[in-house]
């Protein structure tokens, strides 16, 4: 599995609305996935129905499901209540070291 790169970011798949959780139900490497990233942008839904079922043995289909960029090397996490996905960019502001 490679990432979908563009002009130095890393394409992330999420899902922030109310629903199964995108990448935190499923197999939480789907949402860098470069295939499904692909075929999201290209907006061929059945190549990326055929790639979760076929790859992750999960056949989400939600409509919910948004496309991000992320800067390559950012440290990220995808949190999540009631299903609702959110991106938190790790950073020296939002977290500590014991």
């Amino acid at each position: 599995m490679g990432k979908y790169i563009v002009e130095g970011k890393v394409g992330v798949l999420f899902s922030p609305g109310i629903g199964a959780g995108f990448s935190t139900w499923g197999d939480s490497e789907m949402c860098i996935d470069g295939d499904l990233v692909d075929a999201f942008i290209s907006e061929d839904d059945a190549e990326f129905k055929h790639i979760l079922i076929h790859k992750y043995d999960n056949p989400y289909v939600d409509a919910n499901v948004q496309l991000t960029w992320i800067e390559i090397g950012k440290r990220f996490l995808i949190t999540e209540r009631n299903g609702s996905e959110e991106i938190l960019i790790i950073d020296d502001s939002n977290s500590y070291v014991a």
